[in-house]
């Protein structure tokens, strides 16, 4: 048994009561405000939404259990100025509207893939393979690094997954250095993974899944608006690519003259793929090829191609499992309650008003109107990435803030020229930015929980690496994206 420092418990349970002292303040303010009855019940839920994901009172999959059941009894009970209360069976169905959403079939899919990925050990041969093939350099084994981290953006739809899989693998290969794991060479190498792990989420539909879900946000209000894969992949890679030149050479900096041998030729030359293996290898590369040539060749959505190869996986004999409980074990269904609730508390924010009413309040501080339009992208990107500040996780920052975008975008339009969805679209570009702390993202808390990386450098980098970002996505907004932020 582990003994727990005393203070340390007392300090946690102040913070908790600091924090739960707050949020009463903040929904008793909402309660007293001109807004409708129905906004103030479902900005009251945001509320104790935010609460539960930032201090993780409780698991996700809980937080999503007590969101569908405010959902239900306070829009269901409580009645409207007029006296009328919608009922509990349609304030269920509200709260459960996100379970039906088409990004859950994504996000189930992406499960089972990274679980497969898991199972079979094909990340492993990946990462070797291309590690082994590096130059004997420091800078070129840090290269062989962020290649890995890139090639895993394509095939594993989950940035804790991509780092929770290529950091064993990194220390491992840091076995084969003449030099102890704690040496800055290896701490290095740990942000590298990190990092483009969550650069990639940018520039990939499919490397996130709080990308599927917040798009899903966009085209459900927007019902006009489509865009496949491959055009967000043309739209948001040069981001991305951009971004993953800067951090090598950020890192590149950080190592300095630090001088470093790695030979993994002689141990992986005969290394080579087992049937299983190939196996998930080919069926991963149908999947890219079936959202590269999306409206074009067929006719098959991004979520419709990933359930039906998810499908063939599980599948008996031609799968690349032995049974379902072989799988059952490595997917972790309680994320599908909490990306559910989520959805149906961003999709009841936009519906209600209540987005409206808070993206009101969130700029009444600037005459955001009246600003020119790559201006109010970039207001919106910097506001993005310090509200980002406070969240441990993308995925709750999307259902969060993207209803208080969509509605924004509403309300400019009828002052600007702006392109409504692709503003949205860009904001959920910047939703990836958590560069800075290790709770703005689970991929960096797994990278600091190695205990190698040191807290001074998480952040110097991390500062560098968000500066980089806005100047990158104001370079874009001004050329690459200039054409389609306008009407």
């Amino acid at each position: 048994m582990y003994n727990i420092n005393p203070s340390f418990m007392k300090r946690i349970n102040l913070v908790n009561l600091i924090g739960f002292v707050l949020l009463f303040i903040l929904i008793y303010s909402i309660y007293i405000s001109s807004a409708t009855i129905q906004v103030k019940s479902t900005l009251s839920i945001l509320c104790i939404a935010i609460y539960l994901w930032i201090t993780e009172l409780v698991a996700f999959p809980v937080s999503g259990l007590i969101i569908i059941s405010l959902i239900t009894l306070l829009l269901g009970l409580i009645p409207d100025e007029n006296g009328y209360s919608l009922g509990t069976q349609k304030a269920l169905a509200l709260g459960l509207k996100g379970l039906s959403s088409p990004s859950m079939a994504m996000i189930m899919g992406s499960l089972i893939v990274a679980s497969s990925i898991q199972h079979t050990k094909l990340d492993n041969f990946i990462a070797i393979k291309i590690m082994s093939s590096m130059k004997n350099s420091p800078a070129f084994i840090l290269l062989g690094c962020l290649l890995v981290g890139i090639c895993f953006a394509f095939l594993i739809p989950s940035p804790t997954g991509r780092t929770a899989v290529l950091i064993p693998i990194l220390l491992g290969i840091t076995k084969f250095l003449d030099t102890n794991p704690q040496k800055k060479f290896t701490m290095i190498v740990i942000l590298g993974a990190i990092h483009i792990s969550t650069i990639w989420n940018i520039g990939l539909l499919t490397a996130t899944t709080h990308n599927v879900a917040g798009l899903d946000l966009i085209t459900n209000h927007y019902q006009s608006f489509k865009i496949t894969w491959l055009q967000w992949f043309m739209t948001a890679a040069p981001a991305s690519l951009l971004l993953s030149i800067i951090l090598f050479f950020i890192l590149k900096q950080e190592l300095g003259d630090y001088k470093i041998s790695l030979n993994l030729k002689k141990s992986y030359d005969k290394l080579s793929l087992t049937k299983t293996q190939t196996k998930l290898l080919s069926y991963l590369l149908a999947l890219i090829f079936l959202w590269i040539t999306e409206g074009s060749l067929h006719s098959l959505s991004v979520s419709s191609s990933m359930i039906l190869i998810a499908s063939v996986i599980l599948s008996p004999k031609i799968g690349v499992f032995d049974c379902w409980k072989q799988a059952e074990k490595l997917l972790p269904w309680g994320v599908l309650i909490m990306f559910g609730a989520s959805i149906s508390l961003g999709l009841t924010l936009v519906d209600s008003g209540a987005s409206a009413w808070l993206a009101e309040k969130c700029f009444n501080f600037v005459d955001i109107g009246k600003l020119a339009v790559i201006n109010i992208v970039i207001t919106g990107v910097v506001f993005t990435i310090i509200l980002h500040l406070g969240f441990a996780s993308a995925a709750s920052l999307t259902f969060s803030i993207m209803p208080v975008y969509l509605s924004l975008a509403d309300k400019l339009t009828e002052y600007t020229n702006i392109n409504a969805p692709t503003f949205a679209l860009i904001q959920l570009f910047a939703i990836s930015i958590g560069f800075i702390l290790p709770a703005n993202a689970p991929q960096n808390m797994l990278g600091y929980a190695t205990g190698i990386i040191d807290i001074k450098t998480f952040i110097r980098i991390g500062i560098k690496l968000t500066i980089a970002t806005i100047l990158v996505f104001i370079m874009l907004a001004k050329t690459w994206w200039s054409n389609i932020l306008t009407l």
